[in-house]
């Protein structure tokens, strides 16, 4: 399995995780989602044996004095290596938005994401791999759904 950076040669690839995942339409949907969202995030690829698994995306928030990074996007295909890509992504994730703050001479000091309540294997997902609840924000984008702030502090 190897963990890297997307690029635009990606996008019919990812736009069939985005299809799977996301209430995505068409893969051509999919396409044009990948190829705005790649303007403003860092997308992360899965991919074994010439095919994406996954993608996970991230982006640094606030100024980079603030060594906060968001999680805004993580998609797996349906598979037995389901967990296994998916906990592989967030270590690339980190990794990567680490090697972002290193670079300006800073590191990163906390990485969160929102999770919808009628998420609970994703948030479950993400409390095993060590996140925490901090924040529970009522009718965020529907009414009747809630959503969930989970976060990762590094030292």
């Amino acid at each position: 399995m190897e963990y890297r950076k997307a690029s635009l040669g990606d996008a019919e690839r990812i736009a069939k995780v985005l299809v799977d995942n996301f209430s995505i339409p068409t893969i051509q949907k999919g396409k044009e989602i990948f190829i705005r969202e790649k303007q403003k995030v860092v997308f992360i690829v899965a991919e074994d044996d010439g095919r994406i698994l996954g993608f996970i995306t991230w982006f640094a928030r606030g100024e980079p004095r603030h060594e906060l990074v968001r999680i805004e996007r993580i998609g797996v295909l349906a598979g037995s290596k389901r967990d296994e890509v998916a906990e592989g992504l967030i270590t690339a994730a980190i990794q990567d938005a680490d090697k972002f703050f290193k670079s300006k001479g800073m590191k990163l000091r906390k990485i969160y994401t929102l999770v919808n309540s009628k998420q609970i294997k994703l948030k479950n997902f993400y409390k095993n791999k060590g996140f925490i609840e901090e924040a529970q924000i009522k009718d965020h984008y529907n009414k009747g759904e809630d959503e969930f702030i989970l976060s990762m502090f590094f030292e």
